[in-house]
């Protein structure tokens, strides 16, 4: 069965905010849950713009991420926020 965690945040446009926090965050859960893939969205459609204009980063929403792991097959989601 494919499993996956989405970790889902407001999002930061600060690369060393990004992985002091959220980055961290998905490493610990990486760890914790090996047999999950891990997935990133940011609930900040402004932000998610300000990466892909400035920085050619794109993050999915929460809508694209959960809809693009139903098309990769994936049957067991679980959305975590960063804690």
């Amino acid at each position: 069965m494919k499993q996956a965690v989405l970790v889902v945040s407001f999002g930061t446009t600060y690369h060393e905010s990004r992985m002091k926090t959220i980055e961290a965050i998905e490493q610990s859960i990486k760890e914790e849950f090996p047999e999950y893939e891990l997935r990133r969205a940011f609930t900040s459609r402004i932000i998610i713009g300000i990466l892909k204009k400035r920085d050619n980063i794109y993050i999915d929403s929460v809508a694209e991420a959960l809809e693009k792991l139903a098309l990769e097959g994936f049957q067991r989601v679980v959305v975590q926020p960063p804690l």
